[in-house]
């Protein structure tokens, strides 16, 4: 492990002003290359280039050292009067300034955002309707640097803007050079000396006020941000600038270098992958691209927290560990500081971590939580593996990925804990499973203790679930059940004793668990009227037991109302189980639907596998095959007896990733019977998109194309040899580059364009599932018969919209004529009448909407790359028509008709809107595709279909 070390200790070292990769606190760059080493290290165990690293790690230090500090000092402040104390920074730890900022150029929309990360903390938990805005909260800010004057006297242009309501100032030497009061650009020429010049920009900002700033000079016209290293911290002469330039441009060759090994090493262990079928590294390789686009969206941006909920109060715990008190002991600031913990104990700890590997901002603990749901699906497929085989395990990782990008992966970029306890509470689980048969030594035994452990500080819930885990897996040894139980409980006990003796120490008291149990026990079972006074001897039971109010009111209403108490805990099994609206019970804080079909989905399936495996022998113990099923009810049981409805469905999800291994279980007698008789099922599932895509938009109320595609393309790997990548992939490969980078940058900018990414990147990846699938002639005619049968259905449709613009199309023309010779004799009002009358005869055809709408969807490269894909299926499939017969004239006219209706606006909503537009082309280019393969392979397609791995 030496060679991926030492690449991560050359990424990861901080060194201000290095190169591309200047280490602690990453970015995406420096968390992506981290990350893909470990990838391509995984996959054989081996990692070119110690040696080299290990040269470059002494040079980055020693050259480092030789950087000069660039950029402002920065001193934030949470007022507009730049009244003390100045706020501090984790990234910069040091009392007496705030931060180091290279550019000052803030809250443009190139821009990052003026970090004021400060304001996420309990001092400003503002949530009432009477109080502040937490978004429009005052600051103000000072940047102190220096700037050289050149060889000799010259004048230079300085500009300064800043955001409506602020007043900004800009000083050289003391003397203010430009005043700026409000929004707008406001320029000096100012007579600079040779040598250094101190130069200070003040901010302020009152409630209200907008969060820009801009400051630098005008070059040759061009506005130019002060930045790095034009600015310095402190003076410094021409030979420390010299070698201060030498190093920047020896490190930026160097990373550069460096970049580009990785992404051609990357490059070549995933296409060994992909020959080898390792689909979990390519899946892996996936997830950690996709996270890492995940995260763009906020590396420039701050987040403001919400007043009132739990993730400020999490983020302001996790800011007063990062900044030196990792006991929490000063008291009075908040909840969970000089006393026992109210919220989850561990959450804030990973948070503060995360914060000093990634900076300020949340994007680090996005790329982790995001990476989480990737692992969680991950070790569900290794539990359903091992409990029930190989296809049962890709069932799991398929079905389930699907499941957990669709629920749990909304909440990665959520200060919540329930990603991580997710994960966490599957890796566990997964432990006990693999290690029931054959139980390691004790010291691994109390290691996967400390796991189980781990999850509970998570959530501490898990508590009431001990006795039923532990239980079951003990039930699962053959022998040695005590002292193999003894050393599990061993590790669970001295992870969640780190709970009690810190509780102890800073307060004195004894705690298991968070002080949060009883008031959320008595938040989800309150009485609905008062209660009658409690009777002398349950009161005398309750002190004796010393009981808190909550845990009292909890009794009392099982006691005297034992009816209302009852259907309470229905409604909330009933929520629990997904059907959100039938329960009754309102969400807090998110909106659900009224029934969600995953949830309900899963826990149906997984019945079905219970019920199969009751009439199955397996050659596991019981009790270790019910054991993932056990955790998944006392989740629910958990749910069901204290709050399940706070933030929508963030209480039920981590219970549900443990019922997929049965709900996979359940589907296999499906997916076998899917792959014996392949063809059919490929038929099925081309004739059902075929017909979903002309749907017209009002009635394809539920959008099937995502499913859909994705089972053409499953259905794909598990049903024929993988396929070699050959030169008609590159077009494919460069539209998905293409819309990769356009995603990248709607991430950054935050515009909200990357909605539609997973369907649009999806069309090459159901493109390949249509053309292996059409390969087998019963499936591709099925396909491209309905396709055309389609197609004259909504000619039918398009005709009434179309036929009468065109009957008048010659009457309109000799109009257009007439205009023409008007306008050409001068008279006046005819070119606006030429205007009108010009729009009026091509009112049928509107191509600027449909050419506006496919940038909007796809982006302008993408959609070019689009347009090459269409032109390489029309040149393939034009030779091979006629193998085809029916159906690939069907798919050459398809393919001639169908896009260049959707260009010039004139075909149907089904087709012209989003998904149906891409689903159509991904089934068309597939046909294109499939129709040489009916050529060449003639005795393969007209044989079944092999089944594969």
């Amino acid at each position: 492990m030496l060679s991926p070390i030492a690449w991560t200790v050359y990424i990861a070292l901080p060194t201000a002003g290095w190169g591309w990769l200047n280490g602690l606190p990453l970015g995406v760059i420096e968390a992506g290359a981290i990350a893909l080493v470990w990838w391509a290290w995984a996959l054989t165990r081996q990692l070119p280039g110690a040696r080299i690293l290990t040269a470059l790690i002494a040079a980055k230090l020693l050259l480092g050292a030789l950087l000069l500090d660039g950029g402002f000092v920065a001193r934030y402040y949470s007022n507009e009067r730049w009244e003390p104390p100045v706020e501090h920074s984790i990234e910069f730890q040091r009392s007496d300034i705030t931060r180091r900022d290279d550019r000052l150029a803030f809250g443009g929309p190139q821009w990052p955002d003026l970090p004021l990360h400060f304001q996420n903390h309990l001092r400003f938990n503002y949530y009432k309707p009477t109080e502040p805005r937490r978004d429009l909260l005052a600051y103000s800010v000072a940047w102190e640097g220096f700037l050289e004057g050149g060889g000799s006297p010259s004048e230079r242009t300085f500009y300064l803007a800043s955001a409506a309501g602020t007043t900004a100032e800009l000083s050289l030497d003391g003397r203010a050079a430009i005043v700026s009061a409000g929004a707008g650009t406001e320029t000096a020429a100012v007579a600079v000396a040779p040598g250094w010049h101190q130069i200070a920009i003040r901010l302020s900002a009152p409630y209200g006020a907008g969060r820009a700033i801009e400051a630098g000079e005008i070059v040759e016209g061009e506005r130019r941000p002060f930045s790095a290293p034009e600015v310095l911290a402190s003076p410094a002469g021409p030979t420390r600038r010299i070698v201060d330039a030498g190093v920047r441009w020896l490190s930026t060759i160097s990373d550069l270098a460096i970049l580009m090994w990785i992404a051609a090493l990357t490059a070549l262990r995933a296409r060994g992958a992909w020959r080898d079928r390792r689909v979990g590294q390519l899946l892996w390789l996936a997830a950690i691209g996709e996270a890492l686009l995940f995260t763009l969206g906020f590396q420039p941006r701050v987040t403001v927290l919400t007043g009132g909920d739990d993730w400020l109060t999490y983020e302001h715990l996790a800011m007063a560990i990062a900044l030196g008190d990792p006991l929490l002991m000063e008291r009075g600031i908040g909840p969970g500081q000089g006393g026992p913990f109210y919220v989850q104990a561990l959450y804030p700890y990973i948070l503060a971590l995360t914060h000093l590997v990634f900076g300020d901002g949340i994007g680090g603990v996005a790329l982790v939580q995001r990476l989480s749901v990737a692992a969680t699906a991950g070790w569900i497929a290794a539990i359903a593996t091992r409990l029930f085989g190989d296809r049962v395990g890709w069932i799991a990782l398929l079905g389930g990925g699907l499941f957990l990008y669709e629920k749990a992966a909304p909440w990665s970029g959520v200060l919540l804990a329930e990603p991580l306890f997710a994960a966490v509470l599957a890796f566990w689980v997964w432990l006990l499973v693999k290690h029931a048969a054959d139980p390691p030594a004790r010291w691994r035994l109390a290691g996967i203790g400390a796991v189980g452990g781990i999850a509970t500080l998570l959530r501490s819930t898990l508590f009431l679930a001990w006795p039923v885990v532990i239980g079951a897996w003990l039930l699962a040894l053959r022998a040695s059940r005590v002292r193999r139980g003894a050393a599990l409980l061993a590790g669970l006990l001295c992870i969640v004793g780190l709970l009690t003796v810190r509780t102890w120490i800073v307060a004195g008291t004894f705690a298991l668990a968070p002080s949060s149990g009883a008031i959320a026990i008595a938040a989800g079972n309150e009485p609905s009227s008062p209660l009658d006074p409690t009777p002398a001897d349950r009161q005398a039971i309750y002190d004796r037991l010393a009981l808190s109010v909550q845990s009292r009111v909890f009794l009392e209403l099982a006691a005297q109302r034992p009816r209302e108490f009852l259907g309470n805990f229905g409604q909330k099994a009933l929520y629990s189980a997904g059907l959100f609206g039938p329960s009754g019970i309102e969400s807090q804080g998110t909106d659900v639907p009224n029934v969600s079909w995953w949830y309900v989905g899963a826990w149906c399936l997984a019945i079905v596998g219970g019920v199969r495996l009751l009439r199955t022998r397996t050659s596991h113990p019981p009790a270790l095959v019910a054991l993932p099923a056990l955790a998944a009810l006392c989740h629910f049981g958990v749910m069901v007896l204290f709050l399940p409805n706070v933030y929508g469905d963030r209480m039920i999800l981590p219970g549900y990733p443990l019922l997929l291994p049965y709900a996979a279980f359940g589907l296999e007698p499906l997916v076998a019977a899917a792959i014996r008789h392949a063809a059919r099922a490929a038929a099925v599932l081309l004739a059902a998109l075929a017909l979903f895509v002309l749907l017209p938009a009002s009635l394809a109320t539920i959008d099937l194309a995502f499913p859909l595609l994705a089972g053409l393309a499953i259905l794909a790997f598990v049903t024929r040899p993988w396929p070699q990548l050959r030169a008609q992939a590159l077009v494919y490969l460069a539209y998905a580059v293409a819309l990769t980078l356009l995603y990248a940058r709607a991430r950054y900018q935050g515009d909200g364009r990357e909605l539609d990414f997973s369907h649009n990147l999806l069309v090459p990846i159901a493109v390949f599932g249509v053309a292996w699938l059409g390969r087998h002639r019963l499936a591709f005619r099925v396909a491209a018969l309905t396709l055309a049968a389609g197609v004259l259905v909504s000619v039918i449709v398009l005709r009434p919209a179309v036929m009468p613009g065109v009957a008048d199309l010659p009457g309109r023309i000799g109009d257009i004529r007439r205009d023409v010779q008007n306008v050409m004799t001068g008279n006046p009002g005819a070119r606006q009448e030429l205007n009108d009358d010009a729009s009026e005869a091509f009112a049928f055809v509107q191509p600027s909407a449909a050419l506006g709408r496919l940038r909007t969807e796809a982006g302008v490269v993408p959609a070019l790359c689009l347009l090459a894909i269409w032109l390489q299926a029309l040149m393939r499939s034009r030779r091979y028509w006629r193998r085809g017969g029916a159906a690939g004239l069907a798919c050459v006219v398809g393919l001639a008709a169908v896009p260049l209706l959707i260009v010039i606006g004139i075909a149907p909503s089904g087709w012209g809107g989003g998904h149906y537009s891409l689903a159509t082309l991904a089934l068309l280019f597939g046909l294109a595709e499939a129709l040489p393969a009916l050529e060449q392979d003639r005795e393969a397609t007209s044989a079944p279909l092999p089944t594969g791995s």
